[in-house]
C-alpha cells in the first residue's frame, strides 16, 4: 500500500484483522472494509466515489464487482 500511496486498491482477502493489525497506521486509516450491516455497493460506492486514495478490502469481491473506469489503481 506504500508503494501506492496516492492510488485507490483493492485486497481481496479472508484475513481482515490480520491486515489491519500489521499495517502501518497511515495505509490502516485508507482502509474501507466491507461489513455484513452494511450493502456492499454502498462501501464499493463510497470507495469509487472518494476522493482521498482508500483502500478496499474484503474477503468477498471475487464475484460480481466490475473494475470499470479502472476503480482501483492496483490491486
Amino acid at each position: 500500500m506504500s508503494l501506492h500511496a496516492k492510488g485507490k486498491g483493492i485486497i481481496h482477502t479472508s484475513g481482515i484483522e490480520f491486515h489491519q493489525r500489521n499495517m502501518s497506521q497511515p495505509n490502516a486509516r485508507r482502509l474501507l472494509v466491507t461489513d455484513p450491516d452494511i450493502q456492499r455497493d454502498e462501501v464499493i460506492s463510497q470507495h469509487a466515489n472518494a476522493i482521498k486514495p482508500t483502500v478496499l478490502i474484503s474477503p468477498s469481491l471475487h464475484t460480481g464487482l466490475d473494475l470499470k473506469n479502472e476503480l482501483p489503481d492496483f490491486k
